[in-house]
């Protein structure tokens, strides 16, 4: 596969897209991507870690918003994270705003 289709895949990954979308993306098959992956694992690896990085960085966000004071805007990036259909979100952070909006009030 091209150095410039990899770095398309790659660039897809990191903004959360699903393989699909990041082969759609880089106008590569699906097929082509899996082939790849068994002959590079540690672009395999690689793709793993990009995954998560959407994640990672709302989390860095929502932290930042926490520690700024900021709770309207964690729930903002919340709303926006559910609505993307990963709703997944650690407790603390969750009980962290609600303690923050209640000394608000």
């Amino acid at each position: 596969m091209q150095n410039k289709k990899i770095q398309k895949i790659r660039e897809a990954l990191s903004w959360g897209c699903s393989e699909i979308e990041a082969c759609h993306y880089a106008e590569v098959s699906l097929a082509t991507l899996e082939k790849y992956l068994q002959q590079n694992p540690q672009f395999r690896e690689e793709k793993n870690r990009l995954e998560t990085l959407p994640n990672v960085l709302l989390k860095k966000r929502l932290f930042e918003a926490i520690a700024e004071a900021k709770p309207e805007t964690c729930l903002k990036l919340l709303e926006r994270k559910e609505q993307a259909g990963t709703p997944e979100v650690d407790f603390e952070i969750i009980a962290e705003l609600e303690k923050r909006l209640h000394r608000k009030k």
